[in-house]
């Protein structure tokens, strides 16, 4: 099952829609208006080094990557922290939902060919990414 993620670079703030496999995926590539790279983790669009993620050295694409995604946790987990700040007597409790890992449903093989023949070679191509997505 796929879902749509609206998306917007932080390099040059183009805006548009993504479709992902699924809402746990992390995407990395360039934005495909300015080149620059990022990664849409959780939902979340973070800017990536294009010079480290273009270089040959794996562990240093790995060691940017971490760094970047555990900042970004890290913001949102002081943030909830600090919006959970109250006096001890006024502490209402959180619930905390979580929500059960739905199974994903398959890709068909026509929907695999579909995409192959159809919008894989448009990958590319900023006027397509516009017409599609929007931004």
């Amino acid at each position: 099952m796929f879902s749509i993620l609206r998306v917007k670079c932080p390099h040059c703030g183009v805006e548009g829609q993504l479709m992902i496999p699924q809402q746990e995926a992390l995407i990395v590539g360039p934005c495909p208006e300015c080149n620059e790279f990022v990664v849409i983790f959780a939902g979340t669009v973070l800017s990536l080094e294009k010079s480290i993620m273009q270089s040959d050295n794996r562990e240093e694409i790995y060691n940017h990557l971490h760094q970047v995604v555990s900042e970004h946790l890290k913001s949102c987990l002081n943030q909830f922290f600090e919006n959970a700040e109250a006096p001890r007597k006024k502490i209402r409790r959180r619930r905390i939902r979580i929500h059960p890992r739905r199974e994903a449903s398959e890709i068909t093989e026509q929907e695999l060919q579909d995409f192959i023949n159809n919008d894989l070679p448009k990958l590319d191509n900023p006027d397509y990414f516009r017409t599609i997505f929007g931004g």
